[in-house]
């Protein structure tokens, strides 16, 4: 390898620190404008992948981050208000209705389990978490209790009946769903079950129509 001129280099050096300047200057230009080429691209794509799914999700309590996983699976959704009525989730000609997570007594909720019978009644996909679990179960005709400490926190272990399968979950609920593992039983709109319980008490995790119409599970599965 030969020598540095470095007295060259030191007499140039205005020159060679312009054209550095110059080459950052072009990398930026190039760099922003990949960004900005890539972002309008990002948005065609998701443009296209909303129209996908169009789902009504009842606020009753809900996160912020729920729209957000919708939206990022390709899902427009509108967010309405508790007091909704059947006819204003209608309005929207949802592929499906979610009942959210919430604060509460479900025994109180009546008019969102009416709704929610509605709803069921005029076959529209509906699955729900927390809060919506408890909400489905009455609508299929469960009674609710007051649990003697809840569930709080990570780590509760939940059993799929279906497959076996145990899931570890987070959780905060200080109700639950009557009802014991596995349990077929009648409902206004079909046979249902109760498809989840926590291995630890035996407490229900999840309900669902044997038809697959409607299901929710007692934990935030996000």
């Amino acid at each position: 390898m030969g020598e540095f001129d470095w007295g060259a280099i030191w007499a140039n050096r205005a020159v060679l620190m312009d054209g550095m300047l110059l080459s950052l200057q072009l990398f930026a230009i190039a760099l922003a404008g990949g960004i900005f080429f890539g972002t309008l691209l990002a948005m065609a794509r998701l443009s296209s992948e909303i129209l996908k799914g169009n789902e009504v999700l009842t606020d009753l309590g809900i996160k912020t981050n729920t729209p957000r996983n919708f939206a990022e699976r390709g899902i427009r959704s509108h967010v309405l208000p508790s007091s909704a009525t059947f006819a204003q989730i209608a309005d929207l000609k949802p592929d499906g209705v979610f009942l959210s997570n919430g604060p509460g007594d479900p025994a109180t909720a009546d008019a969102m389990v009416a709704v929610t019978r509605e709803v069921l009644g005029a076959g529209i996909p509906l699955f729900g978490i927390c809060f919506g679990n408890q909400i489905l179960g009455r609508a299929l005709g469960r009674s609710t209790y007051k649990m003697t400490f809840g569930h709080r926190g990570i780590n509760v272990p939940v059993i799929e009946h279906a497959t076996g399968k145990v899931e570890i979950t987070s959780q905060n609920h200080g109700f639950a769903l009557e009802g014991e593992a596995g349990q077929e039983f009648d409902s206004p709109f079909g046979r249902a079950v109760i498809s989840h319980t926590c291995a630890n008490d035996g407490v229900v995790e999840g309900v669902r129509l044997i038809d697959g119409r409607a299901f929710s599970v007692q934990y935030h599965p996000e």
